[in-house]
């Protein structure tokens, strides 16, 4: 009977460990704000963003803590040996709720069905980490910022794509 008993705590235990190592690193992925959750007037109000609601508000808290780190520049080889380049420009140069992260070496044109979708996406997907990572050594939370991944709306959708698992 207190075989029976340990074996079962033991198991528990393990259980618990695996759980708690899972849900703390694994599963816990960092999304920013995506731009288009981010709260905007009504057409009768004037479009656009509400420059005045909290997740607006809390971003440019949020990048108002890297301002004095910027620019940002880091270059890498990504685990599928992808060249890759981040760069982080100096914030004056667009809204100071949108951070724009850049991540140059990247395909974003590639189509699932293209033998170089998963090197993409994955190598993308090192290059943001590394930069979330950058962004929290500063003391700012990547998860409450705008970000904006480039100017062109093809780059920023699949960015925000591959940031949703997709």
């Amino acid at each position: 009977m207190k075989k029976i008993f340990i074996i079962g705590a033991i198991i528990i235990i393990v259980l618990a460990l695996v759980l708690s190592y899972y849900f703390l690193f694994i599963k816990r992925q960092i999304v920013p704000l995506m731009i288009d959750a981010v709260p905007t007037f009504s057409p009768g109000v004037g479009e656009g963003i509400d420059i005045y609601s909290k997740p607006v508000r809390i971003s440019q808290k949020e990048i108002e803590k890297l301002v004095e780190y910027l620019p940002y520049e880091e270059e890498f080889t990504s685990s599928l040996g992808v060249p890759v380049t981040i760069v982080i420009p100096s914030s004056d140069l667009g809204p100071p709720y949108i951070l724009t992260v850049q991540i140059f070496g990247i395909d974003y044109g590639v189509v699932p069905s293209d033998p170089e979708y998963e090197e993409m996406r994955k190598s993308f997907k090192e290059g943001a980490e590394r930069a979330f990572i950058w962004i929290k050594e500063k003391g700012a939370s990547p998860s409450k910022i705008i970000m904006n991944w480039g100017h062109k709306a093809f780059v920023q959708q699949t960015a925000e794509q591959w940031l949703r698992g997709k």
